[in-house]
């Protein structure tokens, strides 16, 4: 920030991020596959109800504008979690933006986000009762362990992406516990 404008390097870093995302090895598969067209179009309705959110909480002239920008978001948030389920993230990233940049968490006006990502949760479980009982034959440690080693895969994918796969077979072992 001592070289450079304020503006001019959020731009910068913005648009690097934004270009290292696009051409990331583990994002390709996102704009080359139809049937990956899912996470595009969760991606895009995630990012315009943040967007919202964030317009509602600017101070405006008309009190009818943040309530307006406020259903959008819900009604983007909704969109996300049809097109997929891991749209059930975003309560935590609103709630995240609103103590980093608002200084206050406004509980309030998250719990109906909070409440469609629960919902949300419990009709995926409900109908993925097979897929439930399938993992049922690991032990709890094991299960345990992909919580933690899986991201911690996904980013070491992230700065050396090789050995990609559509599939990745559960083969961590955890002898020390």
């Amino acid at each position: 920030r001592r070289l450079f404008p304020p503006a001019v390097t959020d731009d910068l870093v913005c648009a690097f991020l934004a270009l290292l995302w696009a051409v990331h090895p583990l994002r390709v598969e996102v704009v080359c596959w139809a049937s990956e067209r899912k996470e595009l179009t969760c991606v895009c309705f995630m990012l315009l109800s943040m967007l919202a959110y964030l317009m509602q909480s600017r101070p405006r002239g008309s009190s009818l504008l943040p309530h307006l920008f406020y259903l959008l978001s819900l009604l983007f948030f909704v969109l996300a979690i049809l097109a997929k389920p891991v749209a059930v993230t975003l309560p935590v990233v609103l709630f995240a933006f609103d103590w980093i940049f608002g200084g206050r968490m406004r509980i309030a006006k998250l719990l109906p986000f909070a409440l469609g990502s629960a919902a949300c949760c419990l009709l995926t479980m409900a109908s993925q009762t097979t897929a439930l009982k399938s993992g049922a034959d690991q032990l709890l440690c094991q299960r345990l362990e992909s919580v933690f080693v899986a991201p911690l895969v996904y980013l070491g994918q992230t700065a050396w992406p090789a050995g990609l796969s559509s599939f990745y077979k559960f083969t961590w072992k955890m002898d020390w516990l």
